[in-house]
């Protein structure tokens, strides 16, 4: 039986939830940004324009024994309308080489544009250190708008980012 605990525990070992000693990460973080007023660039390509709206202000501390998860939260002002928006992105970089992408999803109970890049890890492009990430919401829309339209159709563009701190 000892020897199956052990083995048990080898498979197991890594940084939990819990803060003890053996925790080799520091504490579980939220961090919520807003990019609504973040502009980053817009580009048109084939019948459609991109327009990117980044935080510039994401954690540069995080611990990359543990996987992180960013959820993106858009809503609408119903000022003007949102019909020319054909769709929207949440992106998650980091490394210089990794992202991850993930088309949000319309919900109309909450009145929001909603989606999750889930449980996605940092290890591999910060072996030796603590690592950041880069996130943002990317608006596919019809040629002629731009990013003064997306502010005034939109109220907020929210990420919540869910991640460990790299210890002090």
């Amino acid at each position: 039986m000892s020897s199956v605990t052990a083995v048990l525990l080898l498979l197991f070992a890594g940084c939990s939830d819990t803060n003890n000693n053996d925790n080799p990460c520091g504490p579980d973080t939220k961090w919520t940004g807003e990019v609504k007023d973040n502009f980053l660039y817009s580009e048109t390509q084939s019948g459609f324009k991109r327009i990117v709206f980044e935080d510039i202000n994401t954690p540069e501390d995080i611990c990359t024994e543990k996987h992180v998860t960013a959820t993106f939260l858009i809503r609408p002002t119903h000022n003007i309308s949102t019909a020319n928006i054909l769709n929207i992105s949440g992106k998650a970089y980091w490394g210089g080489f990794y992202e991850k992408e993930t088309e949000l999803t319309y919900q109309q109970a909450n009145d929001t544009w909603y989606g999750s890049i889930s449980n996605f890890g940092l290890k591999e492009a910060f072996p030796n250190e603590a690592g950041w990430i880069g996130l943002q919401v990317i608006f596919h829309t019809t040629p002629e708008m731009d990013e003064n339209y997306i502010n005034n159709a939109i109220l907020s563009m929210e990420i919540e980012f869910f991640y460990t701190q790299e210890p002090l």
